[in-house]
């Protein structure tokens, strides 16, 4: 399945959107384009990124093969692509891999990054064959090969650090989640305390408990978002869809107890919640008519042919 660049503007940021990939600039001009490399030293060239016209038909398994395409679209239509050490993304691959193989208790000898050189074609063909070669090594059962590769997929995009990016496998995939938005969203390396909640979404399981905007989580399964200093990431991926996607590790689905302190009133408190699917996403364009010829147009998501949509003379 095709990847989806659209593209123009000054800067682009990236959605991963299950086997699409979509690219969104900040922008109305540029056709999207595509791009193609030499597939396995070959003498073929094989399209990284291609245009999806209609909706995206059923979800197949993640392979290799989509690991390399999301590679290359990503070093092709990235605003800093040109510059983009392409062994970060290598590199934040077998992170997310080796992670999920020590998790199920399959670690590899061979899970490990071959010895890279800067080249776009040549670094991805060695560490194309490893990867191949640990996954034909694992069991055959399909969901064990599926949830490695995912990790591996959200390994590769949680290593250009950008809250825009995330990866689902199906763009239906509904997701549990806590309905907390929290000051971090994804691991980074300049993270700082405190860990507090900035948006609670309505409906969700925060709003039932009555969590709100401001409130500091102290702990998260008796576990403090920070150590020394340093941002806990699996911490984080408890309480953070988002942040679970992108560092490799399964969205949270069991109960999850915060304890909070809330500034407001200097009160803490202490809640048990479990993680529901959430809700379809709302357009991702909204448009209210302010009279005469103005309106408020507002962008709520970065999805596949919505900066069309803001252009749009209509």
């Amino acid at each position: 399945m095709g990847l989806v660049p659209v593209i123009g503007g000054r800067r682009v940021l990236a959605k991963a959107v299950g086997f699409v990939f979509a690219v969104l600039a900040v922008g109305c001009s540029a056709p999207p384009t595509t791009s193609a490399h030499t597939d396995g030293g070959g003498d073929h060239q094989v399209p990284t990124c291609q245009r999806l016209n209609g909706p995206p038909p059923p979800a197949t398994p993640t392979t290799v093969a989509t690991l390399r395409q999301a590679y290359f679209c990503i070093l092709d239509n990235w605003a800093d692509g040109k510059t983009l050490d392409n062994r970060v993304l290598i590199t934040g691959t077998f992170a997310g891999l080796t992670q999920e193989l020590e998790r199920r208790g399959l670690d590899q000898a061979a899970a490990m990054p071959p010895a890279l050189t800067g080249n776009h074609d040549g670094d991805w063909t060695s560490a194309g064959e490893v990867l191949q070669r640990v996954v034909d090594a694992l069991p055959a059962d399909p969901q064990v090969r599926q949830a490695v590769l995912a990790a591996a997929m959200n390994g590769l995009v949680a290593s250009v650090h950008d809250d825009h990016v995330s990866w689902r496998r199906s763009p239906g995939e509904r997701l549990p989640s806590l309905g907390v938005v929290t000051s971090v969203q994804v691991a980074r390396p300049d993270a700082t305390l405190p860990l507090f909640i900035t948006e609670v979404e309505p409906g969700t399981p925060a709003a039932a408990a009555g969590l709100q905007p401001g409130d500091t989580i102290i702990t998260v399964n008796g576990v403090a978002p920070f150590a020394n200093g340093q941002l806990n990431t699996g911490v984080l991926a408890w309480v953070s869809t988002t942040a679970a996607l992108t560092s490799g590790a399964p969205p949270p689905r069991g109960p999850v107890q915060l304890a909070l302190h809330r500034p407001s009133t200097g009160q803490d408190q202490t809640v048990d919640l479990t993680p529901n699917d959430l809700p379809p996403p709302p357009p991702p364009v909204a448009a209210t008519a302010l009279g005469g010829d103005i309106a408020k147009v507002k962008l709520t998501a970065f999805a596949p042919k919505a900066a069309a949509v803001v252009c749009s003379p209509r």
